[in-house]
């Protein structure tokens, strides 16, 4: 029948609008990797560091961070005056997202890279586009994204954004 059809149709035109956004993305996350490697190298590096030395500490740091952030939102919003303030506090939590996922691509690029390069850039790319990649797998998804956004949002609190060593 023509709405079988039809459903057919906007499935794989859906599919494939699905697919173009999620590479587009990946390759966004690529691009933000080497600017961020690029104009920061020691910051990235310090928090990529702290995310390998101290692991448990930034999952700690990172388990603390989110609830924290929805108790300090929440108490913003029932404050008349802390309203004005939310979109800044949204700004530094997605940058810390943002940041850790960065410092633990260039981490697992590294890792990947074991004394084949030496450059930041290559394994910032390697390691983003792993992470990426597993993002195509259904249930790898949710744990890149669960573990990046514990442990390298800890790393990123720890390491103050890269500006102390830890």
């Amino acid at each position: 029948s023509q709405f079988a059809a039809a459903a057919t149709y906007l499935a794989a035109a859906g599919a494939g609008i699905y697919f173009f956004a999620k590479a587009s993305a990946g390759v966004g996350w690529i691009i933000l990797g080497v600017v961020l490697v690029t104009l920061f190298p020691k910051a990235l590096r310090q928090t990529k560091d702290c995310v390998e030395r101290n692991l448990v500490e930034s999952c700690l740091a990172g388990l603390l961070a989110w609830p924290c952030l929805a108790v300090v939102s929440l108490t913003m919003l029932i404050s008349i005056i802390g309203i004005p303030l939310l979109p800044i506090l949204t700004a530094v939590a997605a940058g810390a997202y943002v940041w850790g996922f960065s410092a633990s691509a260039y981490l697992i690029g590294e890792r990947i890279a074991l004394g084949r390069w030496k450059s930041q850039h290559a394994s910032m790319i390697v390691g983003m586009l792993l992470l990426k990649l597993l993002q195509w797998v259904p249930i790898a998804q949710w744990l890149v994204v669960l573990a990046v956004a514990i442990a390298g949002v800890g790393a990123t609190i720890l390491s103050g954004f890269g500006t102390r060593e830890v």
